[in-house]
């Protein structure tokens, strides 16, 4: 299969990333179907892309931890 016209979920991570969205590992999971969040994170920042995890915290006062480019 050609990889040319397969949109990675890794390049589908990114693009996201680089639209200024912060994912957390959960949505990488269920909007992208990674099975491994991280390990699609680890390969971009191999790849020379600066990924930060960032604590955010809501309203409501729960905190998550997200990735941001």
């Amino acid at each position: 299969m050609s990889n040319t016209t397969t949109v990675t979920k890794e390049q589908k991570v990114l693009s996201a990333l680089q639209e200024g969205r912060t994912l957390s590992s959960a949505q990488i999971r269920s909007y992208f179907g990674a099975g491994n969040p991280q390990a699609v994170i680890q390969s971009l920042r191999f790849n020379g892309f600066p990924i930060y995890l960032n604590t955010v915290t809501d309203t409501k006062g729960r905190s998550r931890n997200v990735y941001r480019l």
